[in-house]
């Protein structure tokens, strides 16, 4: 074939071609741009695991309803907390629960509090997981996301680490096992870090 087009444009057009050409060359290409496409957006949905940015602001003033009855500001200076934010929908939060849970139950005395923050689901759905789950630390409801979207998470878990004058210390996007809460824990509350 002879072509007037400099080489690499030819093989550029012939490259086209052959993937026109073979079907299973176009579905090898569709399987790779839908698995690209999928990850995408599993990341976004349920975070990339890294640590976010440290945050400059103070949670914005919410109040949200404790899955055991009664109001809660969040943004309320006081003791220091540790925010979980999950949905029933999302498998990493489901993995991190308990971690959360057992973090709360060693918690000693004056350590922060440790408060999970249902988001976007319906109150059953929360309570269902909580007991199935077998969770004792407090549960906040937040079916809107103000939260989330308030502290601009793309994607949950995530973890929101607050001093006792409700200032954001940090943001910790994806989950989290335990060895990592624990060395996260002694980072932002010192007096939880081992001698």
């Amino acid at each position: 074939m002879v072509s007037d087009l400099p080489e690499h444009e030819d093989r550029v057009s012939q490259a086209r071609w052959s993937i026109n050409a073979s079907p299973t060359n176009r579905t090898r290409l569709l399987a790779v741009i839908a698995t690209v496409a999928l990850t995408a957006l599993v990341s976004l949905a349920c975070g990339d695991g890294s640590p976010g940015s440290d945050a400059q602001n103070g949670l914005p003033t919410t109040d949200l309803a404790l899955l055991d009855g009664g109001v809660v500001n969040i943004g309320e200076p006081g003791q220091a907390r540790v925010l979980n934010l999950w949905a029933t929908w999302c498998t990493p939060c489901r993995a991190e629960l308990p971690v959360f849970d057992a973090a709360a139950r060693a918690m000693p005395e004056g350590g922060p509090r440790i408060i999970g923050v249902n988001t976007g689901d319906r109150d059953g759905d929360a309570r269902e997981l909580v007991e199935e789950l077998g969770l004792s630390f407090d549960q906040l409801l937040d079916p809107d996301a103000s939260l989330q979207t308030g502290l601009q998470i793309m994607g949950l878990p995530a973890t929101v680490f607050l001093d006792d004058a409700a200032n954001v210390l940090a943001i910790r996007s994806g989950e989290v096992d335990a060895a990592e809460l624990d060395e996260l824990l002694a980072t932002y509350y010192p007096s939880l870090a081992s001698p």
